[in-house]
Formats: C-alpha cells, structure tokens, sequence
C-alpha cells in the first residue's frame, strides 16, 4: 500500500528509476535548507522579521517566473533531460560562494540560483509521460523519492548547521546539485511530441478555464503557507527555546508521514478520484493552521506537524492538471502549477514578517499573543477563500483519461 506497485514499461524503465534518484538527492537538498536557511537569514538579520520575510520571499519569484518558463521549454524541445541537467549544475555553482557573502549579497545569488534550482519541477512532468494511466501513483513515487530526500536532510541540516555551520552546509548543497544533474545524463530522450506554438499560443491550454480556477485556489494556499513556514523555524526558537538539530529533527516529521502515506495517496487518487483528495488537502491546511493559533502546547504543534498536507495537495493537483492537458502541453501544465504555487510563496514570505508586525498588536491577550500569532491568524483567514472555492472544481479522472487518448490520436 505504501510503496509503488503499479506496471513500468520496460522501455521506460531505467529512465524512470533515473529520476526517482535524482528526485531523492533533490530532496536532500532542500532538507538541508529547509530550517537552516530561515535561521541563517534571522542571524545575518539580527531577528529582523519583516527582513526576514522579505529575503525569503524574492527568491519564490525567480521560481513563480521559470516553472512554466521551464515547461514551455520543454514542450518547445520535445525534451526534459538536458534542461534538468544544465540547471541543476548551474545551481551547484552558485552555492560555494554563498559561506563568503553579505546578507544582501547571499540573497542576490539565491535569488539568481532559483532560476536555475526551479527547473526540478520537470521531475513530476517527466513520470506522468512515462506512466500515462498511472500518473497519481506515478506523482507519489516522485513524492515519495523527494520526501525521504527531503527526511534525510531535514534530520542531518540542524546537526551540520549547529557544528558545522552554512560553511559545511552550502558546499555540500552545490556537490549534491552536481550529483542531480549528473545522474540524468544516461538518461534516454523521452518518448515526447514537439509541440509546435508560437508565443502566442504558449499560454493556451486544454481546459484552460478549470486549471486556472486551480491556480487561483493552489496560489492563495501558499501565500498563507509560506507565511507560516518562514517564520516557523524562528517561532520553534524563539517560543520553545529549541536548538537547530531539534527543529531539525520536529521539522522532519512531515517528511516522514510524507514517505509513508505518498503513494497510498496517489493510489487512491488513481482509483477514487482526485477532487476529494485536493478539497482535503486545502481544508487540512486550514486546520492545521487554526491549531498553531490556539495553542502553543508542542506536543500539539508536533502532532499537526506531522500531518502531510502538501502530499495531499501536490499529489491531487498534478493528477488533475495532467488530466486536463495534452501530452504536448503537459510541461506547461506542470510548470503553471508550479509557477503558481511559488507566486504564493513569494507573496506569502513577503507578507509573513509584515503582518506578524500588522495583526499581533490588535490580538486580545487571551490568545497568549506573542509576534507569530498574527501570522497563524492570516493564514487561517486566508484559508478561508481558497477552501470555499475548491468545491468548484470538477472531477477530472475519467475525463481526464478520455481526452489524454483522444489527444494522443490527433497528435499521431
């Protein structure tokens, strides 16, 4: 139930295994980023969290401006694997010299690295072309790859960074994005159509209208999320006085219910459906972030912790979004997806220092105000709109699979 067990094409085989083990050391990566670049950036800030938020932030532009960039590019080419290779040697790169910079300097690379470091988002689009009848499934192996990454990471970054410090931690960040891009090299060209657009037609897609409704709905979600994340690993040491290896290793709970129920997830959302799974996915959100608002108790904030949200979320919406669109716009699709979803974390961050300053000041004291109930509060209000407009979206599984056939015909 909790591992992969749908059919590989023998054709297909060795590619997908490929990026299954990019995807893990992807996810190592970014665990080791998660906590310790949000308490590098407060340190080099000197607790600023509207500073905070603000450098967080600029760099989910780059992101929310190169995923569908990345994807169009790839419908353009016919192609993912060199795109994915370049990027990830780019990033590499720019990592060894981020130990030596300024503040202000440490963003202004970050934020040039993303455009490169975005082109992961391929990984997803990439699964669901090679496993067309199975792409929920498909989705969650990717997920799941990522998220042990992701575990592993998270469980080592606050260990590194409290001995080793940014100094041991960038470097070792660039190595593995070298590692990434090197193991896609004996990768085969994917069996996918060129996709023949002008510019103009570069933002027309199949069933545009629905997915746009979900972008809508994916990008308010993590404005509120990412308010919450940037500011979280501070809340962790400011409020409970824990050292970075403990946040590390609370943080990387998420990673761990993520492993564990990914696949199952894309399992059901392959034979039930996938509009339940994204309704819930927003709706857990909502009560997670209604529970940090209430209580400080951290055996709570742990428990809610641990709930998988984001395997809700990414799982459900890439099925859907590879649903509604053809073989020759799927990376666009992929890419819209993710494009909007870092929009809200580019916002989210953004907002995240600004309204703790804003909201917390007007909180009774009942509440046990301290700075980052005001952002708990904004994301729970927040949530509000994007949950009420979910259950808007139509299901999109047996269409779905209906229009990839006939979209296949008229491409042959």
């Amino acid at each position: 139930m909790f591992l992969p067990t749908m059919k590989i094409p023998a054709k297909v085989k060795k590619d997908y295994r490929l990026v299954l083990a990019a995807s893990l050391s992807y996810g190592l990566t970014d665990g080791l980023l998660f906590i310790t670049m949000a308490l590098y950036v407060n340190d080099k800030s000197s607790g600023n969290l509207p500073m905070l938020g603000f450098i967080s932030s600029l760099p989910f532009l780059a992101i929310f401006l190169m995923s569908f960039a990345w994807g169009a590019a790839a419908d353009k080419l016919g192609s993912y694997k060199w795109l994915v290779v370049v990027g990830n040697f780019a990033t590499g790169i720019l990592f060894f010299p981020m130990p030596y910079l300024t503040i202000y300097g440490l963003f202004i690379i970050r934020a040039i690295q993303v455009f490169f470091y975005s082109v992961n988002v391929l990984g997803v689009a990439m699964v669901t072309e090679m496993l067309p009848q199975s792409k929920g499934e498909g989705a969650g192996a990717v997920s799941l790859s990522t998220s042990v990454g992701w575990l592993v990471g998270g469980i080592l970054s606050g260990a590194i960074y409290l001995y080793g410090g940014m100094f041991i931690l960038f470097p070792l960040c660039g190595i593995l994005s070298f590692v990434t891009g090197s193991m896609l090299i004996p990768m085969g060209k994917l069996d996918k159509p060129k996709a023949h657009i002008t510019f103009r037609d570069t933002f027309n897609l199949t069933n545009g209208r629905v997915i746009g409704l979900m972008l809508v709905i994916i990008c308010i979600t993590y404005i509120a999320n990412r308010a919450v994340f940037t500011v979280f690993p501070v809340y962790l040491s400011d409020i409970h006085h824990l050292d970075a290896l403990k946040i590390g290793l609370l943080t990387a709970t998420a990673g761990v219910m993520g492993a564990i129920v990914v696949v199952a997830i894309g399992k059901y959302v392959d034979k039930a459906g996938r509009r339940p799974m994204f309704i819930f996915a927003v709706f857990s959100y909502l009560f997670i972030w209604i529970v940090l608002f209430l209580t400080d108790n951290l055996f709570a904030v742990m428990g809610v912790w641990m709930v998988p949200s984001w395997s809700f979320m990414s799982i459900s919406a890439t099925a859907m979004i590879s649903d509604l669109t053809t073989p020759s716009e799927r990376g666009r699709g992929i890419g819209a997806f993710n494009s909007a979803l870092n929009l809200g974390q580019f916002m989210g961050a953004m907002l995240s220092g600004l309204v703790a300053a804003w909201i917390t000041p007007a909180l009774p004291d009942a509440f046990g105000v301290h700075e980052f109930k005001g952002v708990w509060l904004f994301a729970s209000l927040l949530l509000i709109i994007p949950f009420a407009l979910s259950f808007r979206v139509p299901e999109t599984l047996k269409k779905g699979l209906r229009r990839l056939s006939k979209g296949k015909q008229e491409e042959e």
